[in-house]
């Protein structure tokens, strides 16, 4: 059994195509879990039709907002019965063989934990942009083919530099791995989901399907806060010193990696306040020198590290 999770919030105009594109998948043996973050639309009045559809075993509506979309991940799948988990974001669409594909993928390979697909990415008018091949074509073409990778080699040369999985409603994932690698992904605001996938990869390979499966939904971007944008890049870090310290980076690939890190940063420097500086500072010091073996490396990345916040 599948249990697919739709967490929600404020998207009442995608909701019922949402909803509609999960229950019309050719595989059937599925329960459905709605989550609403104490949206502000026509949100409740969408969801209150599904109340007593047969497919739907829970419908929670949060009292206030959670705050964390990975909070949500995580009270879905506390409530799931199912043992793999699909969480289908309440902007996005399927096709009808998302599920049948993916979850056949899954039953034929056991070392396998997560599969996702290819994604039509689509604006709010549901007219498709590109493909999640045309995003990556410049790095690799591994993309436009079926693949099945141990997750150590996906983390140490794909995932080290992206989340690679994109959008999480193109991937199912046996609830088993979810479960022991713990709920980790709650201390992240943006990053959870990237760290997540690379918990899961310590102990469980992955597998692609290259057939476009999945539709994302890309709204029209807003210049991103600068609070926003320290977040985002600390977590980030955060996320690349995990790597670090647990899968097996080369050197020559990781000091590459650190120097790309710091021409970040030197291009970052007027968007960050003192405080967000120094807090980076911190944490390079202590978390990403440490994973450099060779003493004057770490002394000239540290020294890069000065001129750039003008220490």
């Amino acid at each position: 059994m599948l249990t697919v999770i739709i967490p929600n919030f404020n998207h009442a105009r995608y909701l019922e195509q949402r909803i509609q594109t999960v229950l019309y998948q050719t595989y059937q043996d599925f329960e459905i879990i709605i989550l609403d973050d104490c949206s502000t639309d026509e949100s409740r009045n969408v969801i209150e039709k599904y109340r007593n559809h047969p497919k739907v075993s829970n419908i929670i509506f949060n009292e206030q907002n959670s705050g964390s979309t990975f909070k949500q991940w995580n009270k879905g799948i506390d409530l799931a019965k199912g043992e793999v988990i699909w969480i289908a974001e309440s902007d996005d669409k399927a096709d009808p063989n998302f599920i049948a594909t993916l979850i056949g993928i899954l039953d034929e390979e056991p070392r396998v934990g997560i599969v996702y697909s290819n994604s039509y990415f689509i604006d709010e008018e549901n007219n498709i942009l590109n493909t999640y091949n045309d995003t990556y074509a410049s790095w690799s073409n591994r993309w436009e083919q079926d693949y099945i990778n141990k997750g150590s080699d996906e983390v140490v040369n794909y995932m080290r530099f992206s989340p690679v999985i994109l959008n999480v409603s193109s991937c199912i994932f046996r609830k088993s791995i979810y479960e022991s690698v713990g709920r980790s992904g709650e201390r992240y605001k943006l990053a959870g989901d990237w760290f997540t996938y690379v918990k899961m990869l310590q102990c469980a390979d992955i597998a692609y399907c290259a057939d476009p499966l999945n539709y994302f939904r890309c709204h029209t971007q807003t210049v991103r806060s600068s609070s926003n944008q320290f977040v985002h890049f600390f977590e980030s870090l955060k996320v690349i010193c995990y790597i670090y310290q647990n899968f097996h980076v080369p050197y020559s690939e990781k000091k590459a990696q650190v120097y790309n890190i710091l021409a970040q940063l030197r291009q970052l420097d007027s968007q960050f306040t003192s405080q967000q500086k120094s807090e980076v500072m911190s944490y390079l010091r202590k978390n990403l020198m440490r994973n450099v073996d060779i003493l004057w490396w770490k002394y000239n990345a540290s020294m890069q590290i000065k001129k750039i916040f003008h220490a």
